[in-house]
């Protein structure tokens, strides 16, 4: 799967070239219905084969060739595409990518100079990272999840970190510390102990999370409240607590809660930036909203953030290409918002948005 970084090359790599895009929803509800992307794909390629001919260019070997490098790596698929989403780039020279995507994507296929971007820009969202805490006062457990893959990193035990109590307190029935039975003193020693571990997880989660990853705590209220003392101040704004998970979930439950969870917080930011974009619009300010306040600001290269909505992308796809395009050469972030974000955004903007490095000149 392609980081935005990564599109944004190959974009550029291939903007003067004649290229095939093909995007394939992997996405299937009817399980009689597992090949049917090959059907939509194979039309929807003799439409394309058909326009070339009828108009008499010169690039039908081109495009054939093209069409064959995109078809190899899909021989490998019995049936239905196994993600949830597949995309794939080739010019009649080179296949440029080919891979699954970790959300779905709409059936397309398009030929003409350069790549086409605009669809993928929902399949960035997953690039982003998260790191999720399962906890109790005995046990934590981390894992990563990046691009629809969930891995366990650690399995940290309060008795790794216990040590001897007699160590603390001395051995025998009794503590040795005046007033305090044994079982008191191993309770404390527990404390201590769990202390420790949650230190050390934090240390662990700060090494696994970069600039930008989602985290996610889930387990017993009281643990994750401390493990959340830990964690909060480095990761303000990134993180929720997810208290439906339990430390003995199974890694299937952990995926789907992980997911559900970085939903939240993506469209927990999105309706804040979005928000933050239409206010600043309204005072002109460092924000724009509607198409041709946002056309204007991407001709100035004064965006710093494009924001589109799903059925922007849709009804109007020429736009949206050329919108994604001219952010990606000023080296724009561009987010498909969802939720009450893209709700506001096609209420009170057309569907396309954006926050500023500096205010565009008015008319």
């Amino acid at each position: 799967m392609l980081s935005h970084r990564e599109l944004i090359k190959l974009d550029r790599a291939l903007r003067e070239q004649l290229a095939l895009s093909v995007y394939i929803d992997g996405i299937v509800h009817d399980p009689a219905a597992r090949h049917a992307w090959r059907k939509k794909l194979e039309h929807s390629l003799q439409e394309i084969r058909s326009r070339i001919q009828a108009s008499n260019r010169g690039d039908v070997d081109a495009f054939e060739r093209a069409a064959r490098r995109i078809q190899e790596p899909l021989g490998s698929f019995e049936a239905a595409i196994p993600a949830d989403g597949w995309v794939g780039f080739a010019t009649a020279v080179a296949l440029h990518h080919a891979g699954s995507v970790a959300a779905p994507v709409p059936d397309l296929a398009w030929w003409g100079r350069g790549i086409r971007v605009a669809p993928y820009v929902r399949a960035l969202k997953q690039h982003r990272p998260v790191v999720a805490v399962l906890v109790d006062s005995r046990r934590a457990r981390l894992f990563t999840y990046h691009t629809g893959e969930l891995r366990e990193v650690a399995d940290l035990r309060v008795d790794t970190f216990l040590g001897d109590l007699s160590d603390v307190f001395g051995g025998g029935r009794t503590s040795g510390v005046r007033g305090l039975a044994t079982a008191d003193v191993a309770e404390r020693n527990l404390l201590v102990a769990l202390d420790r571990m949650l230190k050390d997880l934090g240390r662990q989660v700060g090494e696994l999370a970069d600039t930008d990853a989602w985290i996610v705590l889930g387990g017993t209220p009281e643990v994750v409240k401390a493990a959340g003392d830990h964690l909060a101040d480095r990761f303000r704004g990134r993180l929720l607590e997810q208290m439906s998970l339990d430390v003995t979930a199974s890694n299937a439950a952990v995926r789907d809660a992980v997911e559900a969870a970085a939903h939240t917080l993506r469209e927990g930011q999105q309706d804040e930036l979005v928000g933050t974009v239409i206010d600043a619009a309204r005072a002109n300010g460092k924000g724009v909203v509607g198409v041709a306040a946002s056309f204007k600001a991407l001709e100035e290269r004064s965006v710093e953030r494009l924001f589109l909505t799903r059925s922007f992308i849709a009804r109007r796809p020429d736009e949206a290409e050329r919108a994604v395009k001219a952010a990606f050469d000023q080296d724009a972030l561009v987010e498909e918002t969802s939720g009450g974000a893209a709700a506001r955004l096609e209420a009170e903007g057309e569907g396309i948005g954006a926050r500023l490095r500096f205010v565009v000149r008015q008319a």
